[in-house]
């Protein structure tokens, strides 16, 4: 029994250390995201009910996402153009 315990303990210690190793990437813009996300989850809500809020709020945060990127490839692009 007392071998069991030392095991268990043991594997925990490992299985954290592994954890708390592992890098974390920052989301650059997690603010707009949750806008995305709550304003197409109420939009989605007063049209189609429950299943409309699911959908609109999971597309609410592509279409943020997407134009979120192509605001910063577009000013990559003037930047490099300018140079």
């Amino acid at each position: 029994m007392k071998h069991i315990k030392t095991l268990s303990l043991v594997l925990l210690l490992i299985t954290q250390f592994n954890l708390s190793a592992k890098e974390v990437k920052a989301d650059p813009d997690p603010p707009r995201r949750n806008v995305g996300f709550g304003i197409g989850a109420i939009i989605g809500g007063l049209l189609a009910g429950p299943p409309g809020a699911i959908v609109s709020a999971a597309s609410g945060m592509k279409i943020v996402k997407l134009a979120c990127l192509t605001a910063r490839e577009e000013l990559t692009y003037r930047l490099i153009s300018e140079a």
